[in-house]
């Protein structure tokens, strides 16, 4: 019994020196630990706020790019008929060179 209470006496006193010890300790490091969130902190709305303004920069690019395109399907649906006409126009001097070569080729 003498044995479990002399035991129990130097667990406490071990105890208590660790209590000690780890206050001590978070006497010493608290400064640095607050130094360290409030670093972290301000870089991650530094973070927050390039990400931010990234994405604004992706926005506003993607929608010149759509009105860019809008504008060039407009431009282009305009001037489809005029090409379209041009195009058979020059298929059917092709066919019509296509005939007279082959006339010229069976004589």
């Amino acid at each position: 019994m003498k044995k479990i209470e002399e035991k129990h006496e130097d667990l406490k006193k071990k105890h208590d020196k660790f209590e000690v010890y780890e206050r001590n300790l978070n006497k010493k490091f608290e400064p640095v630990f607050s130094q360290m969130k409030q670093v972290i902190s301000e870089k991650r709305v530094q973070y927050t706020l390039y990400l931010k303004k990234q994405l604004s920069k992706n926005q506003d690019r993607i929608q010149a790019e759509k009105i860019a395109l809008e504008r060039l399907s407009i431009s282009l649906s305009g001037i489809s008929d005029k090409f379209k006409n041009e195009l058979e126009h020059q298929l059917e001097i092709i066919k019509v060179k296509d005939e007279q070569s082959k006339k010229i080729i069976e004589e």
